[in-house]
């Protein structure tokens, strides 16, 4: 059954735009490609998608049908892209913490990233913690001065290290609450039955403009930030070193740590294919998605949508996420604990 199947152009009124003769790809040209995006409709994985599909059918020449596929925090849809026929299609748009997760941990069965044909990165968005407006967590302080009285609930699909990083690093007693979904999620952190959940930065610069939720911390490995709706949110990197006085610990120490958990933090989209792709149509397809995403209506159009691309080649990605996976001892014991509390 086609899951998540909506007419983009109704939904988004966009229009395709013809790109340069990025010439059809032989052997998808003329054929329905299936586009995985491990997450639910309606979250920015699904937005970018559903922005990129009118272009990518222009430039392949192929109808494109999006599947989402959000079990598991993304991990399911990520083996189904691995375990399709190397044919060019199946194409995918996942986050790459899924496969630095598999990297990390070693885990049987989850996908790697030498198991996938990196196509581009479509953007990179670090995260910010988010709390309710009405919650009693005020400041970040409030993380581990007790005054909760119980651990830190955060809303939470697969991916905890990052999260059990910044936990260490700050000191304080967590709790994960596995719910899949954006909007689950919100509806969680609103209803109160959760305390804290993660937001890429566009989304929570948005949630911020429109008053239904507040930022507690910038997950990021400096401490500037591009947007102004953030501009009084403290960053991780500060809080670490401010920490580190309190608890004792080497400033240096703090602050290599804080720049490892912001890197596992940050949302990498990556457009992705199974592996074993022809080398011809593998070139054909990634020489068309790189005109798609330099297409300045693909840009403007991602702006509009408070979606701001950074695209990066797979030769500049690949040693990004493989240095993760040869971090030091802390990040694997993080992994260990992670995958303890998942059950794995």
């Amino acid at each position: 059954m086609r899951r998540g199947v909506l007419a983009c152009v109704a939904l988004l009124g966009l229009a395709a735009t013809a790109l340069p003769a990025a010439a059809a790809c032989p052997g998808v040209a003329g054929r329905t490609v299936r586009f995985v995006v491990p997450n639910a409709p309606g979250g920015g994985y699904d937005t970018i998608a559903r922005l990129l599909e009118p272009h990518l059918e222009t430039a392949l020449g192929s109808e494109l049908v999006i599947d989402n596929i959000p079990e598991a925090g993304g991990i399911v849809g990520a083996r189904t892209i691995r375990d399709a026929d190397p044919d060019g299609l199946t194409l995918g748009l996942l986050n790459g913490r899924v496969v630095t997760f598999a990297a990390i941990t070693g885990r049987p069965g989850d996908p790697r990233l030498d198991e996938l044909e990196v196509l581009s990165q479509v953007d990179a968005d670090t995260q910010v913690f988010m709390v309710a407006p009405d919650s009693a967590i005020g400041t970040v302080d409030d993380l581990w001065n007790g005054s909760l009285g119980h651990p830190v609930a955060f809303a939470s699909t697969t991916n905890l290290v990052s999260t059990l990083g910044i936990a260490s690093l700050l000191d304080f007693p967590i709790a994960f609450v596995p719910i899949d979904g954006t909007t689950e999620q919100n509806l969680a952190l609103l209803r109160g039955d959760v305390d804290l959940i993660s937001r890429s930065t566009d989304t929570a610069a948005a949630l911020l403009r429109g008053g239904e939720m507040r930022a507690l911390l910038r997950v990021t490995a400096g401490n500037g930030t591009a947007d102004p709706a953030l501009a009084g949110v403290p960053g991780l990197e500060d809080i670490a070193v401010r920490r580190a006085a309190e608890l004792g610990r080497p400033e240096a120490e703090a602050r290599a740590r804080a720049a490892m958990a912001a890197e596992l933090g940050t949302s990498r989209r990556l457009l992705v294919a199974p592996k074993g792709l022809p080398p011809e149509r593998l070139a054909c397809i990634r020489d068309a998605v790189a005109a798609v995403l330099a297409d300045p209506a693909v840009i403007a159009e991602a702006q509009a949508r408070g979606r701001t691309l950074a695209v990066t080649g797979p030769e500049a990605l690949a040693p990004v996420l493989e240095g993760i996976a040869a971090a030091e001892p802390w990040l694997r014991e993080l992994a260990a604990e992670a995958a303890r509390r998942q059950g794995g």
